[in-house]
């Protein structure tokens, strides 16, 4: 029943017509169980249905496990499933046409072809498709999405892409995924782009079209080859192109029962497509009580601004029950007391007072005669205190034997259950089954059914039918599941079985439950791989299952978990591969001052091997906390014992971590040697995922030394390796640096292109730590682009991110960087409160290096303000490199003479600030340009053009501009006159 919520129907009715005008609405819809969600959702489907949208429903459950169902089960709904799960498509030939003459440029047909006349027919068939179907496109079709059209042609389908000058016609079988379409319509836009001269005024002569045909091939064997359990970029490409055609409505009911994949798999639709004629709605109870995995996830929804609106349904008033009531009990003559007892009894909880009415017309308390509902029965002799459990047992009385054992299988299968299940289970004839159900259904209004299943007409029936089980009988009713799941084709579930094992307490519980985890994490499903572990653990206390949690959830980043995890393997038995394992995933967390604690203390008593990936792993808190000096002697005992014993991986890991100490103590010789022994020991054991990070690790180096254009070349390399692997981590890792190397090389809008494109691909996998070195990346760019206010917000997301996932290093690096954005607003107070904070996360961890890059901080800061003097005077403390140019630069704007010209500093970050001082000893203004040169940034380039104004009395037209973003920097402007007269 829908009733009562006209506000809340009216606030969705405008939101979607937005959306069939072209904006995007994105609605969380929060009440406690019973309050109406569904039954809302229910009514918003069928308007987006009157109204044209293509609708994808989906309904969580709470015991179904399965990665992706909540978002497959949307998608099935609307006739989507190819999207979940493409098939891939075989060439049988390529034609390229001159679309404007008709005229064939090229063809590649494959040699098993079809019968020759079958084949001639295709083909001008495919000629009159193209004729017939392109006249009718417009030019507004000209884009690089691109016109694409399909014929079915027997066992055929013939795609047609049409581009500017060129159509790419593609005999195919199977169905050719989205992804496959984008790429393909991309190349041909590649194609005429770098072909237009010729394309232009073409007559027929040669022209080379081999290189397009092999990319062709080449896209259609890499899309092949892609096996992923479930496409998420196939799923967004394909709703993308089907909003440009109708307006898309995906209504997720019940997220408190979501899992990971389904809610990151959503946030990442939500991200890319809310810019479409797509509108998202979801519900869940309230999200305070919620579970651990929907609370996270709507932190990230809230981080990323991804929900428009909120809406929380609210209990009836005692008006809002008779209007209820009159509603669907039409016309009545019910007394105001019987009104007045529905709503004392069911609290104004809808889904109670519908059970009330129902439990009441089927005890003919309330009957119709004479064309009018009456009220017959003594209301106030029912006692519903218990809420619904009294109403259910009042309805269930009523029920026949057999009824009654219908409805108690089907509560232990679950909220959507099967016809077919229960006849294998009571084994009873079909229509005997049938018939009960049909009586569950339309006299008691328990159940209802949908396509192929059925489900209770609330969540709330079933689970209080399963609590009421005697706790033997549920238990038989789940190993009996499980068995018939097991012989039943299309059905043999490995979650399901597993659960319903588990639930049953059999000993076959185990051999599924390990079966499934070992599923999920080959497939990427860490967190759930993470829970069925700890499962298999509870049925058999095997430590290796509590390391194979610990591992799962380091892979799901949640690093607090494994720590938790190793520590309980460790209460029971003292090992040091666990120790080891324990001090990494501590590091991890960001408490490097623990970390070291750990692994010293554990390190005594070790031999052997793992004794010498203690030291890699102390080599490495070392090197992370800017203790390089003292990581290189534990990084090479480490290294030591791997060539003693021929450890490969280790080789490979123990030279990377040895190079990265080199390279931050500017030993970029050394650091680049190390590398390519990495790379080599990388590439021996054949692993791309390792080939991959030393060629990163190698264009930092070149970046380090200043070719940022080498650096890009081996990040690019680096990033081509995990796309032939498909691995999507390792690809936006690698675009991270990139942005990075842009961001150096003053080529900012490549830069901010790159970190958005990166943003894109972290959430789709949903890698948080890496979103939070991408959002720095993207406040970084807008900060240099002068765009405060974006940069701020980036910042924060960073922020909150690092927070959240324990990274101490991290969110102190970003409070350093907001307080570097506060002085500059001249918000001098926030900026203080947030290098505190960075101050207090750095001595908790030791990290007392980074301590100087505060004390650094607030010198720059002053001196932006024109306060040389206290600039001065911080700088007396710190003994960086960075800080004694910084205080060469002040004491020549105080007036004060410098005994001997200081020499270039051995940092290439600072050749920006040598070469202002040495414009402030000898005013030639070709000092100010190399400034620039070595560092491009509007804070750079503010400063020197504030040098040129008060020194040569140049123009400071972009001097003005700056100020007028970052108003902190018009103290040092003041102070220069002050100092100049």
């Amino acid at each position: 029943m829908f009733v009562n919520r006209e506000k809340e129907l009216d606030k969705i009715t405008k939101m979607i017509d937005d959306v069939s005008e072209g904006r995007g609405h994105v609605l969380w819809i929060e009440g406690a169980e019973g309050i109406g969600k569904s039954a809302l959702l229910e009514e918003v489907r069928k308007i987006c249905l009157f109204k044209g949208f293509i609708v994808l429903y989906g309904k969580c459950l709470e015991e179904v496990r399965r990665p992706y169902y909540g978002i497959a089960e949307a998608l099935k709904y609307g006739n989507l499933e190819y999207l979940v799960h493409p098939e891939h498509s075989e060439i049988i030939a390529i034609y390229i046409i001159y679309h404007k003459k008709g005229l064939l440029m090229a063809k590649r047909e494959k040699r098993e072809m079809p019968d020759a006349d079958i084949f001639a027919s295709v083909f001008n068939a495919v000629q009159k498709f193209v004729d017939d179907s392109l006249r009718m496109i417009d030019s507004a079709a000209k884009s690089v999405e691109g016109y694409l059209d399909v014929l079915g042609y027997g066992e055929y389908r013939i795609l047609v892409f049409r581009g500017k000058y060129v159509d790419i016609i593609l005999v195919v079988t199977g169905r050719e995924s989205e992804r496959l379409k984008y790429d393909l319509l991309v190349e041909l836009n590649a194609y005429e782009e770098s072909h237009e001269k010729k394309l232009r005024m073409w007559k027929g002569e040669n022209i080379d079209t081999d290189e397009l045909l092999q990319n062709i091939e080449m896209l259609v064997s890499r899309d092949k080859a892609i096996s992923t359990e479930v496409d998420v970029e196939n799923i967004m490409k394909g709703l993308h192109n089907l909003s440009l055609d109708r307006p898309i409505a995906i209504l997720v009911d019940d997220l408190q029962w979501a899992d990971v994949e389904t809610l990151n798999t959503l946030r990442y639709l939500v991200r890319t497509l809310k810019k479409y004629r797509v509108l998202f709605i979801f519900s869940s109870r309230p999200i305070r009580g919620a579970s651990r995995i929907l609370r996270h996830s709507y932190t990230l929804f809230e981080r990323d601004s991804l929900i428009e609106e909120r809406m929380e349904l609210s209990n009836f008033s005692e008006k809002d029950t008779e209007k209820m009531v009159k509603k669907y009990y039409y016309p009545n003559t019910f007394p105001n007391r019987f009104y007045s007892f529905l709503h004392r009894e069911s609290g104004g909880v809808p889904l109670y007072i519908v059970e009330m009415l129902k439990t009441l017309e089927a005890d003919k308390t309330i009957e119709r005669f004479r064309g009018a509902w009456h009220l017959v029965g003594d209301v106030e002799s029912y006692s519903f205190a218990g809420k619904l459990r009294s109403i259910l047992n009042v309805r269930l009385e009523g029920l026949s034997a057999f009824e009654r054992s219908v409805i108690e299988v089907a509560a232990v299968e679950g909220e959507v259950f099967h016809a077919e299940i229960l006849m294998e289970i009571l084994d009873e004839e079909k229509l005997k089954i049938l018939r009960a159900l049909h009586e569950l259904e339309l006299f008691y209004r328990l159940i209802k059914k949908e396509n192929n299943h059925y489900k209770f007409v609330h969540k709330l029936l079933r689970d209080l039918i399963y609590e009421d089980l005697d706790p033997e009988l549920r238990r038989e009713y789940h190993r009996a599941i499980a068995e018939a799941l097991l012989n039943m084709p299309g059905k043999n579930n490995l979650y399901d079985i597993a659960g319903h094992f588990y639930m049953a307490g059999d000993d076959r519980a185990l051999e599924y439950v390990e079966k499934a985890a070992h599923y999920c994490a080959e497939k990427g499903f860490h967190a759930l791989a993470e829970e069925l572990f700890m499962q298999a653990y509870e049925l058999k206390n095997d430590l290796n299952f509590l390391v194979d949690a610990a591992e799962q959830a380091s892979c799901a980043g949640m690093v607090a978990d494994a720590v938790r995890i190793y520590e309980k393997i460790l209460k029971i038995k003292n090992n040091d591969e666990i120790k080891r394992r324990y001090a990494y995933a501590v590091s991890e967390t960001g408490d490097f001052k623990k970390a070291e604690e750990i692994a010293i203390e554990s390190i005594v008593g070790m031999e052997g091997m793992e004794k010498a990936r203690m030291h890699g792993v102390l080599g490495r808190i070392y090197a992370l906390t800017g203790r390089c000096e003292d990581a290189i002697p534990h990084l090479k005992e480490y290294i030591k014992y791997a060539k003693m014993d021929n450890h490969i991986r280790d080789l490979s890991e123990g030279y990377r971590n040895l190079g990265i100490a080199y390279s931050n103590l500017n030993r970029l010789e050394e650091a680049e040697k190390c590398y390519i022994l990495a790379l080599g020991y990388a590439e021996k054991l054949g692993d791309s995922s390792l080939i991959s990070s030393a060629v990163l690790d190698l264009g930092t180096v070149y970046s380090d030394e200043g070719y940022e254009n080498k650096a890009v070349e081996l990040y690019k390399l680096s990033m081509e390796i995990s796309e032939a692997d498909r691995d999507k981590h390792g690809v936006s890792v690698a675009m991270i640096d990139i942005g990075l190397a842009y961001m150096a090389m003053g080529m900012l809008e490549e830069a901010l292109e790159t970190f958005l494109k990166c943003l894109e691909i972290k959430e789709e996998i949903g890698d948080q730590v890496g979103l939070s070195w991408t959002h720095c990346g993207l406040a970084e760019v807008y900060e240099r682009m002068l765009e405060p206010k974006r940069a701020r917000e980036h910042y924060e997301i960073s922020l909150q991110l690092r927070e959240m996932l324990g990274d101490a290093l991290g969110a102190a690096t970003t409070h350093i960087n907001i307080a570097r954005l506060k002085w500059l607003l001249n918000k001098k107070e926030e900026a203080e409160v947030h290098l505190n904070r960075a101050e207090v996360l750095l001595k908790n961890i030791s990290k007392n290096t980074d301590l100087i890059d505060i004390v650094l901080e607030r010198a720059k800061i002053y001196f932006l303000s024109g306060e040389i003097h206290t600039c001065l005077n911080i700088l007396n403390e710190p003994a960086t490199e960075g800080g004694r140019y910084m205080k060469y630069e002040c004491m020549l704007l105080a007036g004060m003479e410098l005994k001997e010209i200081p020499p270039a500093p051995t940092d290439k970050s600072l050749m920006a600030q040598y070469h202002r001082i040495l414009f402030l000893i000898s005013h030639n203004d070709d000092e100010l340009e190399l400034a620039i040169e070595c560092d491009k940034s509007p804070l750079n380039r503010a400063i020197c053009s504030l040098y040129k104004k008060f020194f040569l009395d140049e123009d400071d037209k972009y001097f003005d501009e700056f100020s007028a973003v970052y108003p902190a920097i018009l103290s040092l402007r003041y102070y220069l006159e002050k100092t100049r007269a």
